[in-house]
């Protein structure tokens, strides 16, 4: 399964795991912290550091492209 699949996965076994433990009366606050937690630990086992690494040059890349194609544009309109 891909890691979107399995973030859909956890993100609706979550949901249904609040549904059930709310029903049971345990506190919203107690069920944030325990929901939070278990995600992160899920997360931080399938990031790798070439991910983490691809994520940030790929953020540079759009920011500078954004901002290279904006003053591009600026330039045309003042023409």
């Amino acid at each position: 399964m891909t890691k979107i699949g399995n973030l859909f996965e956890a993100f609706i076994t979550i949901i249904t795991t609040i549904i059930t433990i709310t029903s049971k009366g345990m506190k919203l606050n107690e069920i944030r912290a325990g929901t939070l937690g278990g995600t992160l630990c899920s997360i931080w086992a399938s990031v790798t550091l070439g991910d983490l690494l691809q994520t940030v040059i790929m953020a540079a890349l759009g920011t500078l492209v954004s901002y290279l194609m904006s003053q591009l544009l600026d330039r045309r309109r003042r023409q």
